[in-house]
């Protein structure tokens, strides 16, 4: 096999693939939607990080506490001149506090909407001081935040804070185990009808005088399989910035831990994976015959690939079981299940070198398949192979 020509195919059908508008839009949707969701919240924040908030204090017995980083308090008299400043537009809204706040009851906000999280947060804090004004500020301050937990990961010993940062390091393996599998459909889709578009072109007498078949096939699947590969880094780009963004909002500094050891394994077993369901969709879109077939055709492979999210709840209760084990051993389940795995217990290392090493070497062989499928079927232009001469292509020598 000439590597030489191998690469000059995959670049070829790179270059013609990453310029097709479906990539395009499947691309460059997805980076604009999750940072757009982490930008919205901080600029409407920031639009509306002030509340001008009106105060009606009908116990008689509250102290008007200070203004608040995101809260301005103007006191009222009664509840009508409290509405009267709402209707010109004075303040954005008014809290009353009835007589029995003292024994339990509610205060009451009105306004057109309700206050952001940096208002209520500051709204809770001011009720403190309004009840106790002669506190310490440290009490204060605790009593805004009574529990700060912390979690202990009893595998790494890593420390982590509660909220996004836990939330991240349990479930990312999981988040980018159903990425991988959505980004699977793409490279099938393609797969199929960019093995067969020679011989439908008619080109195939040419391409095989300066191409063997190994060749051309392996470089068609690295080809597809660099341009996915270019899809996740942008997702993956996309999805820090997004996650940069929350966690600023959060008032975080520095950046959240992350279990780059889980994400280095899942790296290292999605490679061989994509070359894997690459070669299924090349196999499936010669027996198909042409291109139209051969795309819906792939539908078969992408079950393959979503077949785990079924399991998921024998995942949950039984992370390191029988079932589990054997899922992860088999080719084309390994990625997503390890990586479920990983999200949810310490799975044994010897357990994800057997899943790689089982993984390239079903990827030689589905290669070698594919290459000879390709030979029998490359100049038969209109026809499918019959079963027969399936059997034949895979046990000639």
């Amino acid at each position: 096999m000439n590597l030489r020509k191998l690469w000059l195919v995959a670049t070829t059908t790179y270059k013609q693939q990453v310029r097709s508008t479906l990539f395009l839009i499947m691309t460059f949707a997805m980076p604009l939607f999750s940072v757009g969701a982490g930008l919205v919240p901080v600029l409407l924040e920031e639009r509306a990080s002030l509340t001008r908030l009106g105060w009606v204090d009908q116990t008689g017995v509250l102290a008007l506490p200070p203004d608040q980083e995101f809260l301005q308090l103007t006191p009222f008299d009664d509840e009508a001149s409290a509405a009267q400043a709402l209707e010109s537009e004075q303040v954005d809204a008014y809290l009353v506090i009835p007589e029995g706040y003292t024994e339990g009851a509610s205060p009451v906000y009105h306004g057109r909407r309700g206050p952001n999280d940096n208002a209520s947060a500051a709204l809770r804090l001011a009720l403190r001081q309004a009840v106790a004004p002669d506190a310490p500020a440290w009490l204060n301050d605790r009593l805004t935040d009574a529990v700060v937990w912390q979690f202990r990961d009893l595998d790494t010993g890593v420390t982590l804070h509660d909220g996004m940062e836990l939330f991240l390091w349990q479930g990312t393996p999981m988040i980018v185990a159903i990425l991988y599998a959505f980004m699977l459909l793409t490279t099938v889709n393609h797969m199929g009808p960019a093995i067969v578009r020679e011989k439908e072109e008619r080109a195939m007498e040419i391409v095989l005088s300066s191409l063997r078949p190994v060749e051309l096939v392996g470089g068609k699947i690295l080809g597809l399989s660099l341009l996915t590969l270019t899809q996740a880094a942008i997702w993956g780009l996309s999805g820090a910035v997004a996650i940069g963004l929350l966690w600023s909002r959060q008032g975080q500094t520095g950046m959240p831990l992350l279990p780059w050891g889980t994400l280095a394994w899942g790296l290292a077993l999605a490679a061989p994976g994509y070359l894997l369901y690459g070669a299924l969709g090349a196999g499936l879109g010669i027996l198909a015959g042409d291109r139209e077939q051969s795309r819906q055709i792939a539908g078969i492979v992408a079950i393959l690939a979503f077949a785990p999210m079924w399991c998921i709840g024998l995942f949950l209760t039984q992370p390191n079981g029988g079932p589990a084990i054997l899922m992860t051993l088999i080719p084309v389940f390994a990625p997503v299940v390890a990586m479920f795995r990983m999200g949810l217990a310490q799975v044994p290392t010897w357990q994800l070198w057997a899943a790689l090493g089982i993984l390239w070497v079903s990827v030689g062989v589905g290669l070698l398949i594919v290459a000879r499928l390709f030979r029998a079927a490359a100049l038969l232009y209109g026809q499918r192979l019959a079963p027969r001469q399936i059997w034949r292509a895979l046990i000639a020598r």
